[in-house]
């Protein structure tokens, strides 16, 4: 119905929800969302559209959502909080070009809209890095190995949980 309103719209839901999605999004890992939702109770029935979702979708252009902190989307004043290196970050492009996906990373500002000096430092080493070597490759033959391989898991640590 979506398109037949706005033809040109893109429908998503992050590695689907009825199978004909445009494209896949998978936060922190790609997969069949069905592992999360076992984990929270969900009925097998939910489970099973996941899984056929997935199936549906997963050849379809893809994209990976992830934070560059640890705890959730947003800025956090936890002392738990931990901010990802350029490493890291070097790492997450490497994974997605395995799986010819696009990179979201998501950097949350400070309540005055501000950014870290820590997330600057580590986005400039980055873009040094990436300018020195230039991007990953992007893997267009073998991408499937790597789709099918990888698989959702559950947060164990909650962003709205205590600071200590």
């Amino acid at each position: 119905m979506i398109h037949q309103i706005q033809p040109h719209a893109l429908v998503v839901f992050k590695t689907g929800a009825n199978g004909n999605e445009d494209f896949i999004t998978g936060e922190r890992e790609m997969g069949s969302l069905a592992p999360v939702f076992k984990s929270v109770g969900l009925p097998k029935k939910v489970q099973d559209a996941a899984d056929f979702s997935w199936e549906s979708n997963n050849e379809k252009p893809a994209e990976l959502n992830i934070p560059i902190q640890a705890l959730g989307w947003a800025y956090h004043t936890s002392s738990r909080q931990r901010q990802k290196s350029a490493e890291e970050v070097m790492e997450l492009l490497r994974y997605c070009a395995d799986m010819n996906a696009n990179l979201l990373l998501n950097i949350g500002p400070r309540p005055d809209g501000t950014i870290l000096e820590e997330n600057i430092q580590t986005l400039e080493k980055v873009g040094r890095q990436l300018e020195k070597d230039g991007f990953p490759k992007l893997n267009t033959k073998s991408y499937m190995d790597f789709r099918m391989k990888a698989r959702q898991t559950v947060q164990t640590e909650k962003e709205n949980q205590t600071a200590n």
